[in-house]
């Protein structure tokens, strides 16, 4: 199957989300000249089907432009491009693909991401974690299919490929309602993102990518576009572009 690509009128408010959060002078300047002297910013956008990737795309650009869930009349596995601007007029091309585990359009969804998006600035590896099955590395079946398709991942495009990756954790807003029980939500909701932290750097160093490297995947929350606060996060969508321009200009 060919990848598609669709042009949209989507404008990317960089400028508004990072001005959202309470960077440092030092790196508000640096946010600010990036989006001054870049062109374009490519990103892909994986993971497992039903994670939340299409809504994620949304979210980042603030409009609709991504089938999401029973929208999909036909769920095509292959690799789908959308662009977008941001209002300085840097062009952002956003590429989303599905993943899963052993099966040969596995294989050419992997093959044509190769294709097509080997010179992304930044790869997004989505987790749903609204869901206790979800957590990464148990023995259960269900847990192991992410292992699998980092795997999968790690092969097809080599262990380099972690140093310009973010990990999303979607539907966290289920995690936040989950864990909302008592007192010290704020202290459960970091300390479960970091249990999360933990699996996910090992899981990378168990496929060989070197310590530093899978250490320094950042690991972020994302929640609901209508309500941008998480426990300990006063904007999850600022805070996430913001690990985007930091991830971009560090490659």
């Amino acid at each position: 199957m060919a990848s598609k690509y669709v042009e949209t009128d989507a404008i990317v408010c960089l400028e508004k989300n990072l001005g959202e959060l309470q960077l440092k002078e030092d790196k508000k300047r640096e946010a600010e000249d990036w989006l001054e002297n870049r062109e374009s910013m490519e990103i892909l956008i994986t993971g497992r089907i039903g994670t939340g990737k299409s809504t994620l795309v949304n979210a980042l650009v603030d409009v609709r432009m991504a089938g999401t869930g029973r929208d999909l009349r036909v769920r095509a596995r292959y690799v789908t491009g959308y662009e977008a601007k941001t209002k300085e007029g840097m062009k952002v091309l956003m590429w989303s693909a599905d993943l899963e585990d052993n099966s040969e359009d596995a294989e050419r969804c992997l093959q044509e991401m190769k294709e097509n998006c080997s010179n992304v600035d930044i790869i997004i590896y989505c987790l749903d974690v609204s869901a206790a099955r979800a957590q990464l590395g148990g023995a259960d079946k269900e847990q192991m299919k992410d292992l699998c398709a980092i795997k999968k991942l790690t092969e097809k495009f080599g262990r380099d490929l972690w140093g310009h990756s973010i990990f999303v954790l979607t539907r966290a807003n289920a995690l936040e309602a989950m864990l909302n029980v008592g007192s010290d939500l704020e202290k459960k909701f970091k300390e479960r993102l970091e249990d999360w932290e933990r699996r996910i750097h090992a899981a990378l160093e168990e496929e060989g990518v070197p310590t530093d490297i899978a250490k320094g995947v950042p690991v972020k929350p994302a929640g609901y576009v209508k309500k941008p606060h998480l426990p300990g996060h006063k904007d999850w969508l600022s805070s996430l572009w913001s690990a985007f321009t930091q991830r971009a200009e560090s490659i």
